[in-house]
């Protein structure tokens, strides 16, 4: 298992010849989360692209760095 690219809310992984991507789970270490379900923490597998595309997790990624700029916008509106 290589990380391949990561920002605050996913990660890519290579696995087993092909690329997963993860939304990452909450921070276990974050003492305002005590509490919460394990499965909260969890890594969760959003999406599989082939090897071949690996080119293509900078665009993915930036889309994802949008989304989190225009939700991080809206919350704070």
């Amino acid at each position: 298992m290589t990380i391949l690219k990561q920002i605050s809310t996913h990660k890519a992984v290579k696995e087993n010849g092909v690329v997963n991507i993860y939304e990452l789970g909450l921070d276990s270490n974050d003492e305002e989360l005590k509490g919460l379900p394990s499965k909260y923490f969890q890594d969760i597998l959003v999406r599989t692209i082939p090897l071949k595309n690996e080119d293509d997790l900078f665009a993915i990624f930036d889309r994802f760095e949008e989304d989190n700029r225009c939700n991080a916008n809206d919350f704070n509106s």
